[in-house]
């Protein structure tokens, strides 16, 4: 037998659909009927990998969407979309299973947390939500229009967004769009926290996409606290 042979019998599927938290509902460039699909990452992409990391500013996770996904334009994804889209392409690539390393916040010892990526929950956007979409600010008593975050935002969302990057996701303010009132607006001490509060929950809309938050017991027998943890995708993901 040559050794090529030894292929014959690998799985012949090389292309494996995702499930959008947004349904593909905003997109120009979905298609329901073929939906969003990943294709395994291979030893060629892995020295891709390697010779392009040494590149200013290489971005590998930007690398990866661009090479293997496929049914929808990367540019237009949501955050909440892109990550499902991450974990899937781990999950087929290198294995479902992930190990990472949490410092317990109580006795700071590491403990190791195993991740099932495949069994994380998914909390999908309704059918009738929108984006742009009208939300209530309960102190001021007006209406925001807000929107979600796209790849061109991804790199503010590593900031507070409270802070100074949170006006441009807000379309309009009590039917104010200009962008330098609405940045005051929401910069006077006077305006309330809870209606901040309630733009950056629009905003996020931590409420869809893959729910990755869960408790685990501290391994150092003397703590035992029960903590949170929140899963999250870096750059040495993969």
């Amino acid at each position: 037998m040559h050794l090529k042979d030894l292929l014959s019998d690998i799985p012949t599927t090389l292309e494996f659909s995702v499930d959008l938290p947004s349904k593909g509902r905003f997109y120009k460039s979905f298609d329901p009927k073929v939906g969003v699909k990943v294709t395994r990452i291979v030893f060629q992409t892995e020295l891709d990998l390697v010779a392009k990391r040494k590149e200013t500013n290489f971005n590998p996770i930007e690398f990866l969407l661009e090479r293997h996904v496929k049914g929808v334009n990367v540019e237009e994804l949501l955050a909440m979309d892109r990550f499902a889209i991450l974990l899937k392409l781990r999950e087929v690539s290198y294995g479902n299973e992930y190990k990472a390393e949490v410092a317990c916040p109580n006795c700071k010892v590491e403990n190791i947390l195993n991740f099932s990526l495949k069994d994380f929950p998914i909390n999908y956007i309704p059918d009738d939500f929108k984006d742009p979409r009208e939300i209530n600010l309960p102190i001021l008593g007006k209406k925001a229009v807000v929107r979600f975050p796209r790849k061109g935002d991804l790199d503010l969302l590593g900031t507070d967004p409270i802070g100074e990057h949170l006006w441009r996701f807000i379309i309009s303010i009590n039917e104010v769009e200009d962008k330098a009132e609405i940045t005051e607006l929401i910069s006077d001490n006077r305006f309330s926290l809870r209606d901040i509060k309630a733009l950056v929950d629009g905003v996020l809309g931590e409420d869809f996409g893959v729910q990755t938050t869960g408790e685990y017991k501290c391994c150092n027998p003397a703590c035992q606290t029960i903590n949170e943890a929140q899963f999250e995708v870096s750059p040495d993901f993969f």
